[in-house]
């Protein structure tokens, strides 16, 4: 399960708030090629990075890995000045 959603809902939510995985990557101070391994589903992420990027995101991580369809992109936010529908 989590291989099938993961990386597609995490993709979904950083292209919602409109951040590149360089972006990204950089507020999770990790490689761009790491996240991109999380984004294809090659690689997983450790639990503390995977919080932070549910806190990011303003997501649950029940929603990231696909436990449940509620907690995900759901409401209207701002992210560094941009204002995202979600």
């Amino acid at each position: 399960m989590y291989t099938e959603v993961f990386p597609t809902r995490l993709k979904s939510a950083r292209k919602n708030i409109d951040l590149t995985q360089k972006e990204f990557s950089e507020i999770l101070n990790i490689s761009r090629s790491t996240y991109t391994h999380y984004e294809i589903g090659t690689i997983e992420p450790r639990f503390e990075t995977l919080v932070q990027i549910a806190l990011v995101l303003e997501v649950t991580t029940d929603w990231l890995l696909g436990r449940t369809d509620h907690g995900g992109l759901q409401h209207q936010r701002t992210y560094q000045g941009k204002t995202c529908s979600r």
